[in-house]
């Protein structure tokens, strides 16, 4: 079973990753780097992610594995691929749109409008979704197949406290 301990350093990755991308994309816009800003945000918070993760891992990359392993994960590589395509194209697709159909200050307001719904989403979802999904899979086994109530309760809760914050938006 999936302890609580050990997703404590995913949960301090992402909010540490977030609070250090915060405080530089911040301090380049009071600067005045204007859109750099959030160019340093991100990788900021990307390379706060990564040291982070680095550390919390034993696994290390190791010697080139051979074609005979390469050839049985390119299947599922290319699925994997082409859903994380789809995935990026959904997401900058509105961005795209609006700033070659509406203009940039448009595109800023949706911008700023949308960082607003991703940090109530990462306040209200996130910690739900990296502590406690990968306990009820373990749990899963035990269950032998039913849904565990525990779960239940939690998206409940989820979405008692994300429907009405989300409305509010």
């Amino acid at each position: 079973a999936v302890g609580c301990g050990a997703l404590r350093p995913l949960a301090q990755r992402a909010f540490f990753g977030v609070v250090a991308g915060g405080i530089v994309g911040v301090g380049f816009a009071l600067a005045g780097a204007g859109v750099w800003a959030l160019a340093a945000q991100r990788i900021v918070l990307t390379l706060t992610n990564v040291v982070l993760a680095w550390q919390a891992v034993d696994w290390r990359p190791g010697p080139w594995p051979g074609l005979e392993k390469l050839r049985r994960f390119l299947p599922f590589s290319f699925h994997v691929l082409i859903l994380r395509g789809a995935e990026l194209a959904s997401v900058q697709m509105p961005t795209i749109l609006i700033g070659a159909l509406l203009g940039s200050m448009r595109l800023g307001y949706f911008t700023m409008a949308w960082r607003i719904v991703e940090l109530a989403s990462f306040l209200i979802i996130t910690p739900v979704r990296t502590a406690a999904l990968p306990s009820f899979a373990a749990r899963r086994g035990q269950l032998k197949g039913r849904i565990d109530p525990l779960f239940l309760d939690t998206l409940r809760l989820g979405g008692f406290l994300a429907i009405p914050a989300f409305v509010g938006l």
